[in-house]
């Protein structure tokens, strides 16, 4: 009887003992998922800002558009005006994307499609505009809607990816305000808007890029979230005056930098 007893108190111990242990182990064991998941998504998120800065940089055109002998000789790539050929970006497609762009070629094809430059100084917004609305126009700068769509004249709607980072592309248009100035430039003028009004609207809401308007407008969207594509940040702006570019100030100059 003895003998049971202490057989009975040995196994509790090493029950406990054992208890005990994964009592310490298994929190160590959470912590460290917990640690690795955070740091994946630091991870995640500088490597995906650090594409798209190459990526933006990579199209900067302002040279080529200055002086037409500085104009790429490299065909541009494919140009598509199609909105529902837009699909919700994820980091990996980003990255992927800026791969791509470290091919010389395929950097030139691109930059060949540039058009000119979108700055709003007061909101840090700055973005090259590229023709068309190709995946990679879209994580690169401000890509246009309309083939026939002219800076200064009617409707000049502008669309870029939503990057989850408001100091990115057109981010900063979530803390543009109304009364800002918006200036477009294609390096030979520089149209200079008034932002009337940023809001949210449904995707469907498709006169907001209607080429044709009663008076100048411009037009800029992004997705309201970068995990949810039901809405879109719209911000709304009308011409107010148009200038050489070689008369104006160095600051804004300076902003489509």
């Amino acid at each position: 009887m003895n003998l049971n007893v202490k057989n009975i108190m040995k196994k509790k111990v090493n029950y406990m003992s054992k208890h005990n242990k994964l009592a310490i182990i298994m929190p160590l064991l959470m912590l460290l998922v917990g640690l690795s998941c955070i740091g994946y998504y630091f991870y995640d998120c500088y490597t995906t800002n650090e594409s798209i800065l190459a990526t933006s940089a990579a199209v900067h055109a302002k040279e080529q558009l200055q002086d037409p002998t500085k104009k790429s000789k490299c065909p541009p790539d494919k140009v598509t005006y199609d909105p529902s050929g837009v699909d919700q970006i994820s980091p990996e497609a980003i990255r992927r994307i800026a791969e791509k762009m470290t091919n010389p070629y395929y950097r030139e094809a691109v930059k060949a499609n540039a058009i000119g430059a979108l700055s709003i100084p007061d909101s840090g917004l700055q973005v090259t505009i590229l023709k068309g609305l190709s995946e990679v126009n879209l994580v690169s700068g401000a890509g246009t809607f309309w083939e026939e769509q002219k800076m200064g004249k009617g409707n000049y709607p502008l669309a870029s990816h939503n990057v989850n980072n408001e100091d990115l592309l057109l981010g900063p248009l979530f803390r543009t305000k109304p009364g800002m100035k918006a200036y477009l430039t294609d390096y030979q003028k520089i149209y200079i808007y008034k932002i009337k009004s940023v809001a949210l609207y449904s995707p469907s809401r498709s006169d907001l890029v209607d080429l044709y308007k009663p008076r100048p407008t411009l037009t800029l969207i992004t997705c309201g979230s970068f995990n949810d594509t039901s809405e879109r940040c719209v911000g709304i702006g009308y011409l107010l005056d148009t200038i050489d570019y070689e008369s104006a100030s160095s600051d804004i100059k300076n902003s489509f930098e």
